[in-house]
């Protein structure tokens, strides 16, 4: 056991959020913009992860330590341009060991899932022409992913199957294959942020939506059973009550849930949230740290059959 001084976002609830025994450590970083206090807490360590997070004009590297629970200890983040990508990235890597998971923010990616007739077999090339129909990439000149989700509906056996698909907007690919090629890295995963929120498991079966802070925009995130069912970047900090109603009406009417939770996550006790408004239309809100550098130690397969695991292999 050794003693590890550590900081934690002011307000924590260690108990309720982190299972009690070994909790998400975050160490302050200009990435999380949050007021922290200092804590010693004595841990013992075993398996470790790193971990690279890439948004839009910032990216951080971290180490996720995992004992019985799991512990994130996060770098400073860096800024970067499309011209100073490649040299920042570079920095960054020099701070992680050779096998590394990365997470996307979801700018990054297009989300969606599709839907097939129960029984259907579900192929690569299946998958590819009917995402098509809905992502505006080639997805020939891109890299992408796919899962099949074992979802029902509530009260029933699902009559489809059901498919969530991942693909990389293509000038981004095209940017990060180019500075890929000259790396040491070995890219054990590849996943964009709300896939990796949805990791965690103490966030239930049932449909849910994250409202996830992040520097200089908000993540709304539907997730139901594990799985990410939409997904949508607001650029800003300031989350209302009707853009969260909005998102929750268009879940329920393309993706057939309903959806009674809303939890707002990596916000502070200083920022005006629309508790009130949402609790008077029926609505559970909840507050909690759910950090996708965690969801994405957490992620138990990275490898497996295509339909069994979403990870996107850039090589």
């Amino acid at each position: 056991m050794r003693q590890e001084h550590l900081r934690l976002p002011v307000g924590s609830n260690l108990e309720t959020s982190y299972n009690k025994k070994v909790f998400i450590i975050t160490e302050v970083s200009g990435a999380e913009k949050l007021f922290c206090s200092q804590v010693i807490i004595l841990c013992m360590f075993s398996g470790k992860r790193d971990a690279l997070f890439i948004g839009r004009g910032y990216m951080y590297s971290a180490v996720i330590q995992l004992y019985r629970d799991k512990v994130f200890i996060s770098k400073e983040m860096e800024s970067y341009t499309e011209e100073t990508f490649p040299a920042v990235f570079e920095k960054i890597s020099k701070t992680l060991r050779r096998r590394v998971r990365i997470v996307l923010a979801d700018e990054f990616v297009y989300i969606t899932r599709l839907t097939f007739p129960h029984g259907t077999e579900i192929t690569r090339e299946r998958v590819a022409q009917k995402a098509k129909e809905e992502i505006p990439e080639d997805l020939s000149s891109t890299k992408w992913d796919f899962q099949t989700l074992t979802f029902t509906k509530q009260g029933g056996v699902s009559d489809e199957v059901l498919v969530q698909v991942a693909v990389l907007e293509r000038r981004f690919y095209e940017m990060l294959k180019s500075i890929l090629a000259n790396q040491r890295l070995e890219i054990e995963s590849v996943i964009p942020e709300s896939y990796a929120c949805a990791q965690f498991s103490v966030l239930g079966a049932d449909p849910v939506i994250l409202v996830q802070k992040n520097p200089g925009n908000i993540l709304l995130i539907a997730l139901c059973n594990g799985f990410v069912m939409l997904s949508d970047t607001i650029e800003g900090e300031i989350v209302t009550p009707s853009l969260i109603q909005q998102f929750i009406a268009s879940v329920e009417r393309t993706k057939d849930i309903l959806v009674k939770k809303v939890i707002f996550s990596y916000f502070s006790e200083e920022d005006v949230l629309p508790q009130e408004e949402l609790v008077a239309s029926g609505y559970s809100v909840e507050r909690g740290y759910y950090n996708p550098m965690v969801g994405t130690a957490l992620q138990k397969k990275v490898r497996g059959r295509d339909e069994e695991v979403l990870n996107v292999k850039l090589t």
